[in-house]
């Protein structure tokens, strides 16, 4: 029997973007100790966005598993020591609840190889182990700017969101725009991905006519893809999107366009929510967006 490394997403676990960020996170780790790795996702019912791979199935098996790990605090404190990883050695079956990027712990530096095992642990995730309905269908949107707004999270930095989502949907659409005609004047295509459908009609008012705003609502991306009448689709479908575009402004708050954005290492980031400025847009690199993903920040080294 194979020893395994079981990623598990509980009630608790945070929205698609987090857990994503967990499986892939613990995925890397199932390699670092070449371990089997699976997947137990028990809350959401995936199987209208994904075609997880029987392979990477926990239920699969049945598994009896030790708990090694229980919440995100506890985890990174256990990773940040390599000796508790070597103590792992004779438990056949761990299972780790993470919505965080865990593995960051398994690196001295911030190098290449930090950045080349991210980018393949992503891509390999979504084309092995969960293969997205439609993944294939969605054309290459290096042609585009991607924007994602998020508003109906009260956890956010901004807590006036909340209470009115339109302003605050107006400013940072109002200080993209002005990024862009600033530092990337000849750019006219804008992808919008949001929690909120009014994002799209109030991006074509800031806009304006000058500038093509496309979306992935209905069938707008693609005529096979209906995400009118699934919204994990839509979801799904909006994460690849940003992924393809050829620059993505988003908010520091949220690890869903992060995980999009980690899809390819190529992307220009701009972030205009970063919490200690947030008026501010910053221009960020893919290893500096790959080095904030978690609570633990560049503190987060393995010691012996």
């Amino acid at each position: 029997m194979s020893k395994t490394l079981i990623w598990w997403a509980p009630f608790c676990a945070g929205g698609i973007g987090d857990r994503l960020l967990g499986m892939i996170s613990t995925y890397c780790i199932a390699k670092h100790l070449k371990r089997d790795f699976l997947i137990k996702w028990d809350h959401l019912d995936m199987s209208s966005a994904f075609t997880i791979d029987p392979r990477y199935d926990y239920y699969t098996y049945n598994y009896p598993y030790i708990e090694i790990i229980c919440n995100n605090l506890e985890s990174q404190e256990f990773f940040k020591k390599k000796e508790n990883l070597d103590k792992l050695e004779n438990v056949p079956h761990i299972l780790i609840w993470s919505n965080q990027n865990l593995f960051q712990y398994l690196f001295t530096e911030w190098d290449e190889k930090y950045k080349e095992t991210l980018i393949t642990a992503f891509s390999q995730t979504f084309i092995e182990f969960l293969h997205p309905i439609g993944i294939n269908l969605i054309p290459n949107l290096e042609n585009m700017i991607g924007i994602h707004v998020r508003t109906k999270d009260t956890h956010f930095y901004h807590p006036e969101r909340k209470y009115d989502q339109i302003p605050y949907i107006k400013d940072i659409l109002s200080r993209c725009k002005t990024h862009i005609e600033t530092y990337n004047p000849k750019e006219k295509l804008i992808f919008i991905a949001s929690d909120c459908d009014v994002t799209y009609f109030i991006a074509r008012q800031i806009f304006g006519n000058e500038y093509t705003i496309v979306n992935n609502k209905g069938k707008i991306i693609h005529s096979m893809i209906d995400t009118e009448k699934d919204g994990l689709k839509k979801v799904i479908t909006d994460l690849l999107s940003l992924g393809k575009t050829k620059s993505l402004y988003l908010g520091w708050n949220t690890n869903f366009p992060k995980v999009g954005g980690l899809l390819n290492g190529k992307r220009q980031f701009y972030n205009y929510e970063y919490p200690s400025c947030p008026r501010e847009i910053y221009t960020f690199s893919f290893i500096e967006l790959a080095n904030y993903f978690s609570q633990g920040g560049r503190e987060g080294k393995i010691t012996n």
